[in-house]
C-alpha cells in the first residue's frame, strides 16, 4: 500500500494556501478526492497533509483534530473554498450586466454566487 500511496502523492499537486483563490482550492481538492477515494481515512489524511504548502495551511491543519475524512473534507471547504460574506458582495457588486444581455441570463449568472 505505501507504493500505491507513494505514486499518488507524486499525482496530487501542492496546494498553496496562502496565495490560493477559491478556484484553485476547488481544483486542488477535486484533485486529492479523485486521486485518493481507494484509499482509507488515515491514509488520505496523511495525503493531505504532505500536499498543503504554505503557512496559513499548515495552521489550519495543525489546529484541526481529524480522524475523519469527510470532517476534512467539510473543514477545507469551509476555510478555503466557501466565500466569505465580503468575497460575496464584491463579485456581486463587480457583476455587471451586458447592454445586448437578457435580464433573465443575467439574474442565472448572478444566482450561482
Amino acid at each position: 500500500m505505501m507504493k500505491a500511496e507513494n505514486n499518488m502523492r507524486e499525482l496530487i499537486p501542492y496546494f498553496d494556501s496562502d496565495n490560493a483563490s477559491v478556484e484553485s482550492a476547488e481544483d486542488f481538492w477535486w484533485c486529492f478526492e479523485t486521486a485518493t477515494e481507494r484509499f482509507n481515512n488515515a491514509t488520505r489524511l496523511r495525503m493531505v497533509a504532505a500536499r498543503i504548502r504554505g503557512t496559513v495551511g499548515e495552521r489550519w491543519r495543525l489546529n484541526s483534530r481529524l480522524t475523519v475524512f469527510e470532517t476534512l473534507k467539510r473543514r477545507f471547504y469551509n476555510r478555503f473554498i466557501r466565500l466569505t460574506k465580503e468575497q460575496l458582495l464584491q463579485r456581486l457588486f463587480d457583476a455587471t450586466q451586458e447592454p445586448d444581455e437578457l435580464v433573465e441570463d443575467w439574474g442565472r449568472q448572478i444566482a450561482r454566487y
